[in-house]
C-alpha cells in the first residue's frame, strides 16, 4: 500500500499504478478459471494467495480525488463519492461467490 503510493508520487503516475493492481489479477484468476477440479490443495491455495496479496491502490486513489479536488467543499464531496463507489463495489462483489457455487466458485470466477 505504501509502496504503492510511493512509486505514483515518484514517478507522478496514479492512473498506471491502478492498472498495476489490474495486472496483478489477470494471470491469478485466469489462473483460477483453467486450473482443474483435482489440482492440488497447495496450488490452488498459493494461486489465491497470490492473488490476495496485492498491493491496495486506494490510499493513492483517496489522494488523487483529494488533489483534483479545488476547495474544501469539493474535496469533501469527492471523498464522499469514492467512500460510496468503494463500499457498492464491496456489497457488488460479495454477491459473486455464492453459496450453490461451491466449492470451487467456478461461475463466480468466470463471472
Amino acid at each position: 500500500m505504501l509502496i504503492l503510493t510511493f512509486l505514483s508520487e515518484r514517478i507522478n503516475q496514479r492512473a498506471l499504478m491502478g492498472i498495476f493492481v489490474q495486472v496483478w489479477f489477470l494471470p491469478c484468476i485466469i489462473a483460477l478459471a483453467v486450473l482443474p477440479s483435482d489440482v492440488s490443495r497447495w496450488a490452488s491455495y498459493a494461486v489465491v494467495t497470490v492473488l490476495l496479496s496485492y498491493p491496495t491502490p486506494h490510499p493513492m486513489q483517496v489522494g488523487w480525488c483529494s488533489r483534483n479536488s479545488n476547495t474544501v467543499r469539493t474535496r469533501t464531496v469527492s471523498a464522499a463519492v469514492y467512500n460510496m463507489v468503494v463500499q457498492v463495489q464491496s456489497i457488488i462483489s460479495s454477491n459473486i461467490y455464492r453459496k450453490d457455487d461451491r466449492p470451487e466458485y467456478r461461475r463466480g470466477i468466470v463471472f
